[in-house]
């Protein structure tokens, strides 16, 4: 993520990139990508806001998998 910033692509855009649009070309779009009633419950939770710095994408507070926190 951190190597597509410096290519000028903003934090809103990766982070599509790597959830929204990478469920989709996977076919998985009705399942995962985005946050939504019915799809998987898997997410991270971070300590720091990736928009103001896609660097953030490493401050994992708790993480989430099938709607159970891991952490």
């Amino acid at each position: 993520m951190e190597l597509v910033a410096v290519a000028s692509l903003r934090p809103m855009g990766i982070i599509a990139s790597a959830t929204k649009n990478g469920a989709a070309v996977m076919g998985l779009q009705n399942d995962a990508g985005t946050l939504q009633k019915g799809k998987f419950a898997d997410l991270v939770i971070l300590d720091a806001d990736p928009l103001a710095d896609i660097k953030n994408t490493r401050k994992n507070f708790k993480v989430m998998k099938a709607g159970e926190f891991l952490q």
